[in-house]
């Protein structure tokens, strides 16, 4: 991602602590801040499946002409991958991932080709990822693993075709 832009000072009126019902409230506003600044389509989930046992919830949002990135974490200031519970990126011009990047390729509901990478574990572990291609920008949604591989892999591609289907700004 570039560095953040302006659109960062506007966009943290919308971070706050947050249910899940007001989260998907804040990912209302933060689709619309987007859609005013950015040139690509802003595609992000108008209901947040699989969140449930959260108490808190926290929704950060930066973006410039050609990208951006919503994070929602379980902690306000929230920087490792302890605390994250999902993030949407895009970014214009952007190829989809090399083979060697993701572990299979999944069609998604609109027919769209997904690229998925599971959980991966090192020092830390790296949530599932799911990426695709919609009008010349390169999505990529992380979002918690609660689960069995299975279980994730049914998780972030529901996920997916939510954000395909959104409305798009």
């Amino acid at each position: 991602m570039k560095p953040l832009s302006s659109l960062t000072i506007l966009l943290l009126l919308v971070t706050g602590i947050f249910s899940q019902d007001g989260a998907e409230k804040q990912l209302d506003l933060a689709r619309t801040a987007l859609a005013k600044k950015t040139g690509v389509p802003v595609l992000l989930p108008t209901k947040l499946r699989h969140l449930d046992g959260y108490r808190e919830l926290f929704v950060r949002a930066n973006g410039s002409r050609d990208d951006y990135e919503v994070t929602i974490t379980s902690r306000k200031d929230c920087t490792a991958n302890a605390c994250l519970v999902a993030v949407f990126q895009a970014e214009r011009d952007r190829a989809a991932p090399a083979e060697r990047d993701f572990d299979k390729v999944i069609t998604l509901a609109d027919g769209t080709r997904g690229f998925y990478t599971e959980r991966s574990c090192g020092v830390s572990c790296a949530p599932p990822q799911i990426d695709f291609i919609y009008k010349s920008v390169l999505y990529s949604i992380q979002f918690v693993s609660l689960g069995n591989p299975q279980e994730d892999e049914r998780k972030i591609t529901d996920i997916a075709n939510s954000v395909l289907g959104s409305p798009r700004m």
